[in-house]
């Protein structure tokens, strides 16, 4: 030692012990520990004084611990020391890997006193051993990945039925299928390295060298079409492609291909060619021009006739959609361009038409275009494929022919009406024979009722002062006008016209007197049966067009039969109750009806026409058997009249028409609930009820305007339309309108179309005293429920019962719910 130098003190010797990177302990015989410095303890998480007296094992793992008690610890008896002994520590953090290594500590006599022991953290050795040992089975299982991989490329090389090999990055050939070998008929020896091109036909054989070395190059992939030689010395085309196969870092490692045979393809082209060559041929001599119009960018594609057909130049094959569209006819482009979408997008297989096309000299041709759509797998369609075909000529001789048939229809049309014109005369003929042969009666009946009106009347001029005397020849002239009208009916039967007359029908009574008429009527092979309880309540309708539309049902019921059959006339009330939300089969409104039904056991009607048989003019009978309006008009009535219609037909089970009406007076309890009683029937009520008359002749107006009063009607009189417009546009107070068809100026029907426009729902009834229109009138005001007609002459107790009738029905309609 250096003179001046000291030893370092005790405490920095223990200082350093207790600071080492490794930790120490020493142990008594026994295995109890008698000392550890700091480090140990850190790792164990321990104070100073905790680890004495406790055995080594206690300072470890379960699993260390069976370790050292099963191999240590009976090695270390015998051998006295051991090195890198691999325990887990039981520290405060976990589990700490290290590494023990044992001292033998003798005395001075040589006997056991004790164990040094050193413990290396051995964490970090640990980790890498385990990486190590997953490296090498990642590797392991690498390799054997590799080779499952290359077994399985082989395997499905070796099933592929065509050519497949491989080359290194240089390019040269590593491994051909057995198919090649099979194919050539040479041997892998042969082909491998550089000798692939001795299969290939000479005239192919440099081109196919040529673009393999450019790509072994680049990089890039390879295809190369080139023939092979078989081994019988034939050659056959195939199409060669390899692309290359690279490593994570992108650097080349070798080349895939496949050789596809493609001969058969090749030839078809070459078929298809010549098919198309041909097919050019006949649309030239056909003068057919093809076209593919593409769906998605709307251009289309012509062929050389087709161009012609548009006037296009030669060269023309293709027109973008504005451009094709410009030579579509102006009235026609919006319509075809628009057909073709709505085929298209509807999953149409194809379209037909015929339009206008435009040259671009401005010449018009009529074209007819034919075509297919070609759709994808979902259904798309993707281009419309066709053919035009120029068909000028044939519309111009179409049009000639069609002139030539007009000419002809016209002929035949003036040849018809001159017939049905000579047989119109002829029955007219007949009907003023008839009327000549009336003539002498009709005026002796007019003589009579003109003598005892004017008889009447000059008598009770005179006889003032005679009041029973006066009411005896009134009723006298009141009967004569009677017999007057009853003569205009006769004429009105003759002509077959009439008016209509809303009035209360036995239904009862109807039925039976309809069941007289038909049973002799519709032949002895329709049974005609009447099924009406007595005591029907009696329902309100015109009882003349009610039994015109009985026998139209009868009759079409007749011809369904073939006449053989039964048919049946039913009567019952019915009830229709209050249901919100609800609509009744036939429309109608909630209350009390009376429904009529006739029923046959006939063919029966299918839907498709049940569907359609109220139509006016349609009709399934023969031309000439029917008009196609009886239904209509039945429907048109039944509604009018207040009720409805409903039929109700199937094939092979008949068929059923009802009808309903609603009840008269006195009939069943209506749905709603009943009302005040009303007065206006018996005259009390009718105070207050103002009516707006309106006639032009003066004697009839003043007569009729005091026989109203008369019955308790406050009067507001015009003598025309216009006056009796001014008096509503002024103000005046109307509940009905009464007013005269026929008149100077404005006629009634347009006078009241013009007041129930100034005032809605005012109720109106026309008179007229004509016989040749007074039906027509009818039906349309019914149909419309404009008014009420009436024929002149009527009394005006009568009329002024009509009038109560009309406002009554005006206030039950808006009591009445739904």
């Amino acid at each position: 030692m250096p003179p001046g130098h000291a030893d370092p003190p005790p405490t920095t010797v223990n200082e350093l012990y207790d600071a080492a990177p490794v930790g120490y302990l020493t142990t008594r015989p026994d295995g109890t520990i008698a000392s550890a410095n700091g480090t140990l303890l850190g790792w164990l998480g321990a104070g100073g004084d905790e680890l004495r007296g406790k055995r080594l094992q206690d300072i470890v793992t379960a699993g260390a611990r069976i370790f050292y008690e099963t191999h240590c610890a009976p090695l270390l008896q015998s051998e006295g020391t051991l090195r890198q002994i691999a325990l887990d520590l039981r520290g405060s953090q976990g589990r700490r890997p290290a590494l023990f290594d044992w001292r033998r500590i003798d005395g001075a006599d040589g006997a056991l006193i004790g164990y040094r022991v050193l413990v290396v953290d051995a964490t970090e050795r640990r980790a890498y051993e385990r990486e190590l040992v997953a490296e090498r089975e990642r590797a392991r299982q690498g390799a054997a990945a590799l080779r499952d991989s290359e077994a399985r490329f082989r395997a499905m090389a070796e099933a592929v039925p065509g050519a497949v090999f491989t080359c290194d990055a240089s390019g040269r050939a590593t491994y051909y299928n057995n198919w090649v070998l099979d194919f050539t008929g040479l041997s892998a020896d042969a082909l491998l390295g550089d000798g692939w091109p001795s299969m290939l036909h000479p005239e192919d054989r440099d081109r196919a060298i040529a673009a393999w070395a450019a790509v072994t190059r680049s990089g890039d992939p390879y295809e190369v079409e080139y023939r092979i030689r078989r081994r019988d010395g034939a050659y056959r085309w195939f199409l060669g492609r390899s692309i290359p196969a690279r490593d994570s870092k992108g650097r080349l490692l070798g080349w895939y291909g496949t050789c596809t045979d493609v001969h058969d393809l090749k030839t078809a082209k070459e078929d298809l060619t010549e098919s198309e060559a041909l097919l050019r041929m006949v649309q030239e001599a056909g003068g057919v021009g093809g076209f593919v119009r593409d769906l998605r960018t709307g251009e289309v594609t012509l062929s050389a006739v087709d161009q012609r057909i548009f006037g296009l130049p030669p060269g023309t094959s293709r027109l973008d959609r504005e451009a094709w569209s410009a030579l579509l006819h102006p009235e026609d482009r919006n319509r075809v361009l628009l057909e073709i979408e709505t085929l298209a997008a509807a999953g149409a297989t194809g379209r037909q038409s015929e339009y206008r096309i435009v040259h671009p000299d401005g010449t018009v041709r009529f074209v007819e275009a034919q075509a297919r759509f070609v759709r994808d797998a979902q259904g798309r369609a993707l281009r419309c494929v066709g053919v035009h075909l120029d068909v000028t000529e044939r519309r111009q001789r179409e049009a000639e022919l069609r002139s030539l048939n007009e000419a002809l229809e016209t002929r035949v049309q003036e040849e018809v009406a001159a017939r049905e014109a000579a047989q119109a005369h002829l029955a007219h003929a007949q009907r003023m024979e008839a009327l000549g042969q009336l003539a002498g009666g009709i005026a002796h009946d007019f003589n009579n009722v003109i003598q005892a009106v004017q008889g009447g009347a000059a008598l009770i001029e005179r006889r003032p002062g005679d009041p029973d005397g006066v009411r005896r020849l009134a009723r006298m002239v009141s009967e004569a006008a009677g017999r007057g009208a009853s003569v205009t009916r006769r004429l009105l039967a003759f002509s077959r016209r009439g008016d209509l007359h809303t009035e209360a029908v036995n239904p009862v009574a109807l039925l039976a007197g309809m069941h007289e008429v038909l049973v002799h009527t519709l032949g002895t092979g329709i049974g005609v049966r009447v099924e009406a309880a007595r005591g029907l309540p009696p329902l309100l309708a015109d009882k003349g067009q009610l039994e015109t539309v009985l026998v139209n049902l009868a009759t079409n019921a007749r011809d369904a039969m073939a006449g053989n059959g039964q048919l049946t006339l039913a009567a019952a009330a019915e009830m229709v109750p209050h249901a919100p939300g609800a609509r009744h089969p036939a429309g109608l409104k909630a209350g009390s009806y009376l429904r009529l039904s006739v029923t046959d056991t006939g063919a029966g009607m299918p839907a498709a026409v049940l569907a359609r048989v109220t139509e006016p003019f349609f009709t399934t009978k023969e031309h000439g058997k029917g008009t196609g309006l009886g239904l209509a008009m039945a429907k048109g009535f039944a509604e009018q009249s207040g009720g409805g219609l409903q039929i109700v037909s199937a094939p092979g089970r008949g068929t059923t028409v009802s009808l309903w009406f609603p009840l008269a007076e006195g009939a069943l309890p209506a749905a709603a609930p009943p009302s005040a009683p009303t007065e206006m029937a018996g005259g009390r009520g009718r105070r207050g009820v103002r009516v707006l008359l309106v006639e032009d002749d003066a004697l009839v107006r003043e007569v009729t305007a005091e026989g109203l009063e008369a019955e308790g009607f406050a009067l507001l009189v015009a003598a025309d339309g216009a006056s009796a417009l001014a008096l509503l546009e002024e103000g005046e107070a109307a509940d009905v309108l009464i007013s005269d068809l026929s008149m100077p100026g404005m006629d009634g029907l347009t006078l009241i179309r013009e007041a129930q426009r100034r005032r809605p729902r005012l109720p109106a009834i026309l008179l007229t005293g004509f016989a040749t229109n007074a039906a027509e009138i009818a039906i349309g005001g019914a149909m419309s429920g404009a008014f009420t007609l009436l024929r002149k002459p009527i009394e005006g107790r009568a009329l002024a019962e009509r009038v109560a009738m009309l406002l009554e029905g005006v206030a039950a309609g808006e009591r009445r719910p739904g």
